[in-house]
């Protein structure tokens, strides 16, 4: 978090809010949980995010050790930490709400597959869960 801009409280609430609160950090979070690595993948799931602030939010998150980036053949790829990856309950906890408002949205509001994918496989998930079934899921989109 860039100097002056957090809550200033010895807190955890406000850690991880300082973290999540700032625009599209969720959703790139939701990005690299749904299996994008690279910087392209990760724009395409936050197509009107400029690609300045998509690189000015992961080099963010990566001083927060949410993330890191590695060296490929091909360039960089992003990966969640463990701390990156105990997001996940909360995506998914997102995801479930919104997948159960999606009928109260107005039809002119667009999906993305992959981010449906999240909010089914956490609503899923829950339920297999909740009577003690094992869950593995794999989403095709075309």
């Amino acid at each position: 978090m860039m100097a002056g801009n957090g809550y200033s409280q010895f807190c955890p609430v406000a850690k991880a809010t300082e973290i999540l609160d700032q625009r599209w950090t969720v959703l790139i979070i939701r990005e690299i949980l749904a299996g994008s690595s690279r910087f392209n993948d990760i724009h395409r799931g936050v197509p009107r995010m400029s690609r300045t602030l998509l690189s000015q939010r992961l080099r963010q998150l990566e001083a927060e050790s949410i993330i890191v980036r590695r060296e490929t053949n091909g360039g960089h790829e992003y990966q969640l930490t463990d701390a990156g990856r105990e997001f996940w309950p909360i995506i998914e906890a997102l995801g479930r709400w919104g997948f159960d408002g999606l009928t109260r949205l107005p039809t002119t509001t667009s999906t993305r597959p992959s981010c449906c994918g999240i909010c089914i496989a956490a609503s899923t998930r829950r339920l297999c869960l909740d009577n003690g079934l094992s869950s593995k899921f794999t989403f095709e989109t075309s």
